[in-house]
This record gives C-alpha cells, sequence and structure tokens, in this order.
C-alpha cells in the first residue's frame, strides 16, 4: 500500500520587534500581549515568533 504525501505550506513567522512596528506598539506591549494570552508564540529554541496567521488575528481585534 502506498503511502500518501503531504505537503507542508510554509508558514511566515515574524519577530517580537516585527509584530510590534506593524501593530505600532512597542516591543514589551507586545510582550504583554503574549504573557496575557492575547498573542500565541511559538518558541523556536529561545527565540519566540508569532505566525502570520496568529498576527492577522490579533491585528483584526
Amino acid at each position: 500500500m502506498k503511502k500518501a504525501k503531504l505537503e507542508t505550506v510554509p508558514v511566515r513567522m515574524y519577530t517580537v520587534p516585527e509584530v510590534a512596528q506593524m501593530a505600532r506598539v512597542t516591543d514589551r506591549t507586545i510582550r504583554n500581549h503574549i504573557r496575557l494570552g492575547l498573542l500565541h508564540p511559538r518558541r523556536l529554541g529561545r527565540s519566540v515568533r508569532i505566525a502570520e496567521v496568529d498576527l492577522l488575528a490579533y491585528l483584526s481585534r
């Protein structure tokens, strides 16, 4: 039986400073919103990244 190939779609990830610039707030505000659960980051090692889909949901609030 053959296994189906799974295709992955690349996800654009943004850093905290990039998100802060797009939202026109400070880095600290973004970090506070992450802590409060308003923004859902992905952790890549020690770095924090925000997926584009999460960023768009955050900006639409």
